[in-house]
């Protein structure tokens, strides 16, 4: 996996903002080495939570967003999330996610694959192909 390239779903900032574990797939993925690109939606959906009004929190969303490639939702990619978000039935955050990854034909990893499963050519990562982490 060194080296690989995924779309990181908001949902797996999520579980490591709860739970800062070194068994997280957000910290397996680091690990391992893999390159993290995520839309301009996943920004917006770690500041919108609850807990982000809090500014350890979202000094914590900062610094992790820090180590991702950020790709904002040009006018191209909202067409084509829009007409996957039609076609599939996503919601508009799922739909520019998975288009993201469409776009760019690598693996999105998430949570929420029920969310994703219906799309078309959409590549799940497999998070249980990733090494456990030794106890220290």
């Amino acid at each position: 996996m060194t080296g690989s390239s995924v779309v990181v779903d908001t949902s797996i900032y999520i579980d490591f903002l709860r739970t800062y574990s070194n068994n997280s797939i957000y910290a397996k993925l680091l690990q391992n080495g893999a390159s993290f690109i995520i839309s301009s939606i996943t920004t917006l959906e770690l500041y919108a939570g609850k807990s982000a009004q809090n500014p350890a929190i979202q000094k914590d969303i900062s610094q992790l967003l820090q180590s991702a490639r950020l790709l904002p939702l040009s006018h191209a990619r909202a067409v084509d999330a829009g007409l996957l978000r039609s076609r599939c039935g996503l919601d508009v955050p799922n739909a520019v996610i998975a288009s993201l990854a469409l776009e760019l034909k690598i693996p999105l990893a998430t949570l929420n694959t029920k969310h994703f499963q219906d799309v078309p050519g959409l590549q799940l990562f497999d998070h249980t192909l990733l090494p456990e982490r030794a106890v220290e």
